[in-house]
């Protein structure tokens, strides 16, 4: 595996429309918004590092044809278009002294790029004759059924690709009684892809050899329902509770779980406890369910994809703000969260989130507000996952037929990101001219540990070793510094002008290299055989970055 940088060479447009107009207890707006994305190159080729040319071996019977690509190419991101319409409004003195916004929007995303040939290699044709086994019979055929380097032997020349998106969102807060609240919210989402489905008569695996089983595009479209209810009581002297439910009902189509439901309950107490210090407690479970269907035998029986799978979640929370004096203000927040799949015996089986973090802000002067931060995050993922082939003792599918096996192996991903900061603004002139500089230093600590119970190799076990631990996984350190000045200009235009620098340090176990493991040690030893791969750099470089910016604002 060798990363390459990708060329870049974009032009975006942006726009927006907007209209509002208020009464005393109502008002109503209009928007419209669009961007237009150009990339000028829309793909890029490479060379294969170990093979100057494209290759051709016609093989004998019992040894299929093959080929060795010498170059490679794929697409990269594509022009696209998209158009956003949106009506948003609030009426209020309803019953119970109620509220009532909504929102609705209607987006449009188009791209109707070319599309690239199957491949680039040259030996991929039907020019090619070589052997091949149909049906466990050899004989010589075609390696491809056309020429697949040609791009009119797609089925269609562009993408013609559409997208349309629906959102409505309604919620109503009251108060019907002076002890109670109530606040209720109705959201829904739609994602229609209206891309055409493109039959493909068949793929170039790797760039390297032509697969004969025809395929089709799966245009990937959901809806989202979401309906939430929160009712609060004032149990005490500046001291509510509030109970909430939350109904999240998913339809997908080409996943393996089509119709999902989730419910959210929730517990919260806010409290004022003395006139210099407010505090909120909260619990929250949720179960979400759905059926998981899969036909892909090539894929574990037993996987399941987080995003979709079964997931029970608890998460508590605690929030505290103290007024220390009237110029000194200090906040701090307590996240704990556990995951659990309880149907998922291979891929993310659970996890554990944490956050820590506290916040002062301080008024020095009229003119002069200092504000300093600090966040504690550790986050652990728990994976369980096999290697097995078809066929083979640890084939789910057959004679491995079982959850517990040495074949199998476990990992523990784990994160711990802590962040500092501050910044301090002066105010020359209110409502005028100001000047904010801000820093920020964010360092993330990453290990890997994998884990494999020692089997017998051949027998039980495909993975015959003992991992270790990648101690130095995800290891950086990001600092930002950002100083801007702004200027109002009468009541209706605001001017922008700043510097940022940027630097970011990378330690991560991919940028130290790897070392090239020989499959087989020939005849003499000095010449090794080793795998049709070059192990290199995955992450990016650490860098250091200087933007001048400036922004005009106007408001008509």
């Amino acid at each position: 595996m060798a990363e390459i940088p990708s060329p870049i060479d974009y032009r975006t447009k942006d726009g927006r429309f907007e209209v509002e107009y208020a009464e005393k207890n109502w008002f109503a707006a209009g928007k419209y918004s669009f961007q237009d994305f150009d990339n000028n190159i829309g793909s890029l080729t490479f060379d294969n590092p170990i093979q100057l040319a494209d290759s051709f071996s016609a093989g004998a019977s019992g040894t299929s044809m093959s080929t060795i690509q010498g170059r490679g190419r794929y697409a990269l991101a594509p022009s696209n278009k998209w158009h956003n319409f949106s009506l948003s409004g609030s009426v209020g003195d309803l019953f119970w002294d109620g509220r009532l916004s909504v929102n609705a929007a209607w987006g449009r995303m188009e791209q109707n790029d070319t599309l690239l040939p199957y491949t680039i290699n040259s030996q991929i044709t039907n020019t090619n004759i070589g052997w091949r086994s149909t049906g466990g019979v050899w004989s010589l055929q075609p390696f491809a059924p056309f020429d697949a380097t040609n791009a009119a032997n797609l089925p269609q020349a562009t993408a013609g690709s559409k997208v349309d998106t629906e959102l409505y969102d309604a919620v109503w807060t009251a108060r019907p009684t002076k002890k109670s609240s109530v606040k209720a919210r109705f959201n829904h989402y739609e994602y229609k892809n209206k891309s055409p489905i493109i039959e493909f008569a068949g793929s170039a695996v790797g760039d390297a050899t032509w697969n004969v089983n025809p395929f089709d595009t799966e245009p990937f479209s959901f809806k989202r329902t979401l309906a939430t209810l929160d009712l609060s009581y004032d149990i005490a002297r500046n001291t509510a509770a509030t109970f909430g439910y939350s109904h999240l009902r998913s339809q997908r189509e080409h996943r393996e779980n089509h119709d999902q439901d989730e419910n959210t309950w929730r517990l919260g107490v806010d409290s004022k406890y003395r006139e210099w210090i407010d505090l909120h407690g909260g619990y929250e479970y949720s179960e979400r369910g759905g059926d998981y269907t899969t036909t892909d035998l090539t894929q574990n029986p037993w996987l399941r994809r987080f995003d979709i799978a079964k997931r029970d979640r608890d998460l508590f929370k605690l929030l505290a703000t103290a007024y220390a004096t009237e110029k000194v203000t200090v906040s701090g927040t307590a996240i704990f969260s556990k995951s659990t799949y309880p149907e998922t015996y291979f891929g993310v089986t659970h996890d554990k989130n944490q956050s820590l973090g506290v916040d002062a802000d301080w008024q020095a002067t009229k003119k002069v507000n200092v504000n300093g931060f600090y966040n504690h995050e550790k986050t652990v993922n728990y994976f369980r996952s096999r290697q097995w082939n078809p066929g083979n003792f640890a084939d789910p599918y057959g004679v491995g037929g079982y959850y517990d096996m040495p074949s199998n192996w476990t990992l523990e991903d784990t994160t711990i990101t802590d962040t500092f900061g501050g910044s301090v603004k002066v105010t020359f002139k209110p409502k005028k001219n100001d000047f904010t500089v801000s820093y920020s230093n964010s360092h993330a600590d990453g290990t890997i540990t994998p884990g494999s119970v020692l089997g017998t190799s051949g027998a039980n076990d495909m993975n015959f070793f003992v991992p270790l631990p990648f101690n130095d996984s995800d290891d950086s350190k990001l600092q930002i510094v950002d100083a801007k000045y702004c200027h109002r200009v009468h009541d209706d235009g605001i001017v922008t002008l700043g510097y940022m620098f940027e630097r970011l340090d990378l330690n991560d176990y991919n940028l130290k290299g790897f070392s090239l493991v020989p499959l087989s040690l020939a005849v003499p030893p000095a010449n090794p055989v080793y795998q049709n791969s070059i192990f290199m750099n995955t992450l990016p470089k650490g860098y250091n970055a200087n933007v001048a910016y400036a922004s005009v604002k106007w408001r008509f």
